[in-house]
């Protein structure tokens, strides 16, 4: 699959999502990760990493997430099985 995506380690638990802020499609990778909070760096819209939830504006939609499962040293990520 082409599909882009961010992910990242959160308190020991990792988390899959789309690498487009759901505001203008910009890359989430482009922006940073602080205490769980993924920022976009357009215009600084953050969402819980883990959860998708969009915590405000100027985005108003939660992040499509992804089941990440880890296998010894693997990861793997199973779409559309969250959210």
């Amino acid at each position: 699959d082409d599909r882009a995506l961010v992910i990242c380690e959160v308190d020991g638990a990792y988390c899959a999502f789309d690498d487009a802020c759901p505001h203008m499609q910009w890359p989430l990778s482009n922006g940073y990760l602080q205490d769980g909070v993924v920022y976009c760096s357009l215009h600084m819209a953050g969402f819980d990493a883990c959860s998708g939830e969009c915590l405000g504006p100027p985005a108003d939609q939660d992040l499509t997430l992804h089941e990440v499962v880890v296998d010894g040293d693997a990861l793997y990520v199973v779409f559309g099985t969250r959210r």
